[in-house]
C-alpha cells in the first residue's frame, strides 16, 4: 500500500512556517509523505530545507500600486498557478494543508481548480485575506481562536498551534531552565523580547522600567533578548548597575528554556508568540507590532486580554510609567496566579483537538 501524501502550502514569516514544519515533522514520523510548496521557500530563513522536500513557486501580494505593478503581480500569480498545477499533477497529494499568506495562494488556487481537497490553518484572531477567501472551498478551517472561525466561510474547528520541540531541548524542571540563564528561583522572572529583529521601543521602555523597579524596590530578574541590531551589552550594563539579575542576549535558539524559566513576559503579539504564551501558561504584557497586516497583532493581544490572561499596551502610547504599573500589577502573586489559571482554562476548552488529528481524519 502506497504512502498517503500531504502537500503543505506555506511560506513567509515564522508565524506561518513554524507550525507548518511542526505538522510536517509529525506527519513524516507517522509515515506520511510530505512536500512543501510556496513562494520563496528556497530563500526562507525560517524553513529547514535539509529536513523537508519542497518546491518554490512564484507569487506576489496584491497591492494598490501603479498599473505596471498590477501587471507584474498578475504575471507572478499566473506563473505561480502554472507551477503549482504542475506540482500537484506530479506529486498527486491526497490532501493539501494551507497555512495562509500570499505565499500559499497559487497552490491553494491550483488545488481548488483541480478539486484536490484541502484544509486551512489560521493562527490569528483575525484571519488573513488568503484564508478568508479560500475558506469557502476548504473541507475545514482549523483555528487557534474560535473568533477567527466567525470570519471564515464553511466549517471551523479550534485547535492548538502545532509546536515543534526538539528532543535535545527537553528540560525537566524550571530550576534547570533558570540555571541555563544563570538565574535562580528566588525572584519573579520576566521574559522580554520583540521578535527575531527585536524592537527598539520595547527594549528602551523595559530598561527604563528596570530603573523604576530598582528605585521602587520591586524585586525582579530579567531574561532579555534584544534582537540582533540592538546594543545588548549596553542593556546588560544597565541591569548590572541597578543590581537586577539579568541574562541579556541578541537572541536565543532554545526558546523553550526561556518559556520554562519565566513567570511573565513582555513581548509582541504574533500568532506563534501567543501560542507559546498559552502553551506555557505565561501571563503577559503584549505590545502589538503597529504595522502588522490588518492590525492582526492587536486583535491577538485583545483576545488574551479578554481572557484575563494578558494586558495589551499600544506602542503609540507606550510610556515607562504605564509599563511599570502593568509589570507591578502582574507581578503581584495573586494576579499572576489568576492569569495563569485563565490560560489553563482556555487550554482545556480550546485545545481538545490537534491539527495533526484533523489532517489524519481526511487521510483515511
Amino acid at each position: 500500500m502506497s504512502k498517503k501524501k500531504v502537500l503543505i502550502a506555506a511560506g513567509g514569516t515564522g508565524g506561518h512556517m513554524f507550525p507548518a514544519q511542526a505538522l510536517a515533522l509529525e506527519l513524516q514520523e507517522k509515515g506520511y509523505e510530505v512536500l512543501f510548496a510556496g513562494a520563496k521557500l528556497d530563500t526562507n530563513k525560517y524553513f529547514q530545507k535539509d529536513l523537508f522536500s519542497y518546491k518554490a513557486v512564484s507569487s506576489s501580494t496584491l497591492s494598490r500600486g501603479p498599473f505596471f505593478r498590477q501587471i507584474a503581480v498578475g504575471i507572478s500569480l499566473f506563473k505561480g498557478l502554472v507551477q503549482s498545477w504542475k506540482v500537484i499533477h506530479q506529486f498527486k497529494p491526497d490532501l493539501i494543508v494551507g497555512f495562509g499568506s500570499f505565499h500559499s495562494a497559487p497552490v491553494l488556487l491550483a488545488g481548488a481548480l483541480r478539486k484536490t481537497p484541502f484544509i486551512l490553518f489560521e493562527s490569528n484572531a483575525w484571519p488573513g485575506r488568503v484564508n478568508r477567501f479560500f475558506s469557502r472551498f476548504a473541507l475545514v478551517s482549523a483555528v487557534q481562536f474560535s473568533k477567527a472561525g466567525s470570519h471564515l466561510k464553511g466549517k471551523a474547528r479550534q485547535v492548538a498551534v502545532p509546536f515543534w520541540q526538539k528532543k535535545e531541548d527537553i528540560i525537566s524542571t524550571k530550576q534547570e531552565a533558570l540555571a541555563y540563564f544563570g538565574l535562580t528561583s528566588d525572584l519573579p522572572t520576566i521574559l522580554v523580547f520583540g521578535g527575531s529583529q527585536g524592537a527598539h521601543s520595547i527594549n528602551s521602555s523595559v530598561v527604563e522600567v528596570a530603573k523604576i523597579a530598582s528605585y521602587e524596590g520591586l524585586k525582579i530578574q530579567v531574561i532579555h533578548f534584544t534582537g540582533s541590531n540592538a546594543p545588548f551589552n549596553e542593556y546588560a550594563k544597565v541591569y548590572k548597575s541597578l543590581g537586577i539579575p539579568a541574562c541579556v542576549k541578541p537572541f536565543e535558539e532554545k526558546m523553550i528554556y526561556a518559556w520554562s524559566a519565566s513567570d511573565m513576559a513582555i513581548c509582541r503579539a504574533g500568532a506563534v508568540t501567543i501560542a507559546e504564551l498559552v502553551r506555557f501558561e505565561i501571563p503577559s504584557i503584549l505590545i502589538p507590532f503597529p504595522r502588522a497586516a490588518e492590525d492582526h497583532q492587536k486583535l491577538n493581544a485583545l483576545e488574551l486580554q479578554n481572557l484575563s490572561a494578558a494586558l495589551c499596551l499600544v506602542e503609540g502610547s507606550l510610556h515607562k510609567d504605564s509599563l511599570f504599573e502593568a509589570v507591578k500589577k502582574i507581578a503581584e502573586p495573586l494576579k499572576l496566579h489568576s492569569m495563569k489559571q485563565a490560560l489553563k482554562e482556555f487550554k482545556k476548552v480550546a485545545h481538545k483537538e490537534s491539527l495533526f488529528t484533523i489532517v489524519c481524519e481526511f487521510l483515511i
